[in-house]
């Protein structure tokens, strides 16, 4: 896996923490980190869009 690194504005970062936490309360037992939300809100956010475009 590459590494990338980001600065992000903290607005952005409280709600990936609360999606973090909202996966946690999800998944007990699981631990995820800031870097799996990160993973998961990308992967997501990528198939919509590639959704939305399939329907231009």
């Amino acid at each position: 896996m590459d590494t990338l690194a980001v600065r992000l504005p903290e607005d952005i970062v409280s709600k990936i923490d609360k999606y973090m936490a909202e996966l946690q309360e999800q998944f007990p037992g699981l631990t995820v980190t800031r870097a799996d939300a990160v993973r998961q809100l990308l992967i997501a956010g990528l198939k919509a869009e590639k959704s939305k475009r399939s329907k231009i």
